[in-house]
């Protein structure tokens, strides 16, 4: 597999027909120090996709600890998948971020690194439409 292409209005039918099957998000193992364990890191990811035969990746997810983590530190987290899984399956980055500025270079730095998909939800707090709507 070549990492994707496509265009915005294909998006929907691109995830559609290649994100099927189990899609995990792997572990991220952090150091007593609060580092990351970027060896066990690569482990984890190899384990999902060589042993699991999972169809895609899913990274900065609840069970990477994206809260406790720095913008940078979840860039790298990214990085480090894509460098370990090279094309082998499509690897979807949560770039969701309570602050719309982060989520955006959250974002466009998925898009450079090489990931296939960029899944956004909205932040924790407010409930009023108008906010909701405007952070998007």
């Amino acid at each position: 597999m070549t990492r994707l292409t496509y265009g915005k209005n294909e998006a929907k039918s691109a995830a559609k027909e290649l994100l099927r099957g189990i899609i995990p998000g792997p572990t991220l193992p952090i150091h007593p120090d609060g580092s990351i364990d970027e060896d066990g890191y690569r482990f984890n990811v190899r384990y999902c996709v060589d042993v699991l035969g999972s169809s895609a990746l899913y990274i900065n997810s609840y069970y990477q600890n994206f809260w406790l983590l720095t913008s940078e530190d979840r860039m790298r987290i990214l990085e480090l998948a894509i460098a370990e899984v090279g094309n082998k399956v499509p690897i979807i980055n949560r770039a969701a971020h309570q602050s719309p500025h982060e989520a955006i270079r959250l974002a466009q730095h998925a898009q450079e690194a090489g990931a296939d998909f960029i899944s956004l939800v909205l932040p924790t707090f407010g409930s009023d439409r108008n906010v909701l709507f405007g952070y998007f």
